[in-house]
């Protein structure tokens, strides 16, 4: 403690991502400490919040289950950048995307925003029609499928990682299943990070020859199959995921894909809950179609260093590389961005080599904000609420005025 105000850390080592973690903010111990951090979203204290922004609760509104359903704020006009020009907002909240959209089309709302690709395309037509502002930018999150080589063996071979990898339709996934709205990627970061995107991969000839260049042939069934050490192991496996309609959907691509290869496929989806608490962290299945979302810290040590195999660790494939490993360390060492990107891109050709999952997309954010609102962006989104950074210097309509009264 240097003084009232001011704290001073020493860290044992350099973390890079330290000021990152600073930014999570200080929980009033005498309120929080005997409350579970998973109930933090429903408890009343969340509800009641201290802050520094620009803007302030004064009408929070709840249904009967005691869940939000619509919160007020007006402008803080001792904010530290100043008050906002908007002086009041009204966030509504609602129990599904298509009741939102429904709020949307009869003008209950003015601005909404979504993950969901269907949704999204709805949204955007209706956005059209009222001449709305429509924004959309590429999320730091990818979603992939990740090997248990510890689950399924036949996981261990490189060539049945490599021909599945070939034999993936990212296009499809991306133009079919999202229209258009995210990005195809090859590698552990997500498009908005690194440029090595592609959705040139597909083919399913080369993965067919592969495989039988390694001694894989078909049974009477047309599924491969491979005597390794002493037992004969077949092409058959199962893919685990969430039953969220676009995962879900997914997958049953995917398993048409791989089954033209000559593989067998089983698809088991699971509640969210279910599939974390039940399937990920006991690491209960062969194959996972699942989702990591990056930090801005750009710290993917907790998804991919060796230490992070078990759980609580989110190293979900198993992997283990000692080069791979360094590179993390590193990077958890280097003070600035740009040389954490040069690490990062470097880890990433490992594991785009090694192939310890096969990486699908990145998804998209689509926002819509009234063509009222000026000098909203979407430049760099981390998260939901990055929509929001620079809510302060929204305004809604301009008057001319004498230089000297101006704000600056």
């Amino acid at each position: 403690k240097i003084d009232s105000k001011i704290i001073k850390f020493t860290l044992k080592q350099p973390y890079a991502p330290f000021a990152e973690v600073m930014t999570l903010g200080i929980l009033p111990k005498h309120i929080w400490n005997q409350i579970p951090a998973e109930e933090y979203s429903f408890k009343e204290p969340n509800s009641e919040t201290v802050g520094s922004g620009p803007y302030k609760i004064t009408k929070l509104r709840k249904n009967t289950e005691g869940i939000a359903t619509s919160i007020e704020l007006v402008s803080f006009d001792k904010y530290a950048r100043g008050a906002p020009y908007i002086s009041k907002i009204v966030l509504k909240f609602y129990a599904s995307d298509a009741a939102a959209i429904t709020a949307y089309k009869k003008n209950e709302v003015e601005s909404f925003a979504s993950f969901s690709s269907s949704s999204s395309k709805i949204l955007i037509e209706s956005a059209e029609k009222k001449s709305a502002k429509i924004f959309e930018s590429s999320l730091p999150r990818l979603f992939g499928i990740f090997f248990n080589q510890s689950h399924k063996p036949i996981f261990a071979q490189s060539e049945v990682r490599e021909a599945l990898s070939l034999a993936t339709d990212r296009r499809t996934i991306v133009e079919g299943l999202f229209d258009g709205r995210a990005t195809a990627i090859v590698g552990p970061l997500p498009a908005s990070i690194a440029s090595a995107t592609s959705t040139d991969l597909y083919d399913l000839d080369e993965a067919i020859r592969l495989l039988e260049r390694k001694g894989w042939k078909k049974n009477a069934d047309g599924i491969y199959e491979k005597k390794i050490g002493s037992s004969l192991e077949t092409l058959t496996f199962s893919l685990a995921t969430s039953n969220v309609a676009e995962l879900a959907e997914t997958a049953d691509l995917i398993k048409a894909s791989w089954e033209k290869l000559g593989a067998k496929i089983e698809v088991k989806k699971f509640d969210t809950s279910d599939l974390n608490q039940n399937v990920i962290r006991p690491r209960q299945y062969d194959a996972l179609l699942f989702g990591e979302a990056i930090g801005r810290d750009l710290d993917l040590y907790a998804f991919w260093h060796s230490h992070e195999r078990n759980d609580p660790g989110l190293n979900i494939s198993l992997y283990t590389n000692r080069t791979a490993d360094e590179l993390l360390e590193k990077s958890r060492s280097l003070a600035t961005i740009e040389e954490r990107r040069l690490s990062l891109k470097k880890f990433a050709e490992i594991v785009i080599q090694e192939k310890p999952a096969i990486f699908l997309f990145s998804p998209n954010i689509s926002y819509v904000l009234p063509a009222k609102i000026e000098n909203a962006s979407l430049d760099e989104i981390w998260n939901a609420s990055d929509r929001f950074h620079n809510i302060q210097n929204w305004y809604i309509q301009t008057d001319s005025v004498w230089k000297i009264f101006a704000r600056t």
